[in-house]
């Protein structure tokens, strides 16, 4: 599981550990803002979930608010 502000992040950063992880048979999911790179991640084999967060990222409530998400979400690492 990656989680980033902004789902272009992992296509400009990310991709070649997205892409390792994929042809070792790993499940992606990605937790993002969606924009215009979802359907490009979705093409190479991402699973992309919409992750409501403020970009700036400084409120408590809701911060704890996604970290009840976590655990509904089956997976064995996340990277953020």
């Amino acid at each position: 599981m990656m989680k980033v502000n902004a789902a272009w992040n992992i296509c400009n950063f990310r991709r070649p550990v997205v892409e390792a992880l994929l042809a070792d048979g790993h499940r992606v999911t990605v937790l993002a803002l969606p924009d215009d790179s979802v359907p490009d991640l979705e093409r190479i084999g991402c699973r992309v979930l919409q992750l409501e967060m403020s970009v700036k990222g400084l409120n408590p409530v809701q911060e704890l608010k996604l970290q009840r998400l976590f655990p509904k979400l089956e997976g064995r690492g996340l990277f953020s």
